[in-house]
């Protein structure tokens, strides 16, 4: 059982708590940043605690303040019941239980999560308590914010740097900042978006590529497509621009790739590498 001293909470999930001891925890996945529990009674889910770890910025009050104005504005996000801190001083977030990641998902379901990628995009930012944009050369504000340790990596910084000015600006709008399949959640066929640790006012071409790339590497070129598709019908691009964000996304991830290693990481590095030469307006060598 974990101790947690709570700042906040939602009388409900006090209730709930206090109802009796045969609440049981259940991890469900370890992160780079925090780990998910999942907190039930009689194997019947009923919450949810991301505990984030000692030595990332824990975000736990301010994304419970986001995830009441987003669900006021219409966005499909968990319901926040609490937040507080546990006794090493790392701060836990509470929400109700709103499903689970869908592996395999259909075309049908691709195109669902394109479309909720829009709504958010499309969604009016002044009452979600954001920062403004602060302005900024677009492919700055991604490299400070995406591309950890990148002055290690100069055949990719010389590749981000070659991009700069190869874009039209476009208006800047809500992002989620790491829309993933893992971050979209299926319960009686109703989607909610969790992970919100990264939203703020910023480029949506970024916001999807990156999820159109992180497609292609987990699913494949259908799945990429599909997903494309349903979201550029209600929201055009040029070819040349969406190239130079896909670019941005996929370098990022062989970045992390050497970070971390991901599974599969040498295959599919390769893969990303034929994937740049096709987008790149330049000749490019990485290491």
């Amino acid at each position: 059982m974990i101790n947690v001293q709570w700042s906040e909470q939602e009388p409900s999930f006090a209730e709930w708590l206090n109802q009796g001891m045969d609440i049981t925890f259940r991890e469900i996945t370890t992160g780079f940043e925090a780990d998910i529990l999942l907190l039930q009674k009689k194997d019947e889910p009923k919450y949810v605690l991301k505990v984030w770890k000692q030595l990332f910025n824990s975000q736990a009050h301010q994304q419970y303040k986001f995830l009441f104005n987003a669900q006021i504005a219409g966005l499909p996000v968990p319901t926040p019941v609490g937040w507080g801190k546990i006794d090493t001083g790392t701060e836990v977030l509470a929400t109700d239980f709103s499903g689970y990641p869908v592996d395999k998902p259909s075309k049908r379901q691709i195109e669902q999560f394109a479309r909720v990628l829009y709504q958010i995009h499309h969604t009016p930012t002044h009452h979600l308590g954001l920062d403004s944009d602060t302005g900024g050369e677009i492919i700055d504000i991604i490299i400070n914010q995406y591309f950890p340790d990148i002055e290690q990596h100069q055949d990719i910084m010389i590749i981000l740097e070659s991009l700069r000015g190869t874009y039209p600006d476009r208006e800047r709008r809500l992002i989620h900042g790491d829309f993933n399949l893992g971050n979209i959640l299926l319960k009686d066929h109703e989607i909610t978006i969790i992970d919100w640790t990264n939203v703020q006012v910023g480029d949506i071409r970024y916001d999807v590529a990156w999820s159109a790339v992180l497609l292609l590497i987990s699913l494949g070129e259908n799945e990429y497509n599909w997903f494309k598709s349903a979201y550029l019908s209600q929201q055009p691009f040029e070819d040349i621009e969406l190239n130079v964000f896909e670019s941005i996304a996929a370098l990022r991830w062989l970045l992390l790739n050497r970070i971390v290693s991901f599974p599969n990481g040498e295959e599919k590095s390769k893969e990303l590498q034929c994937f740049l030469e096709k987008r790149l307006p330049i000749n490019f060598k990485l290491r």
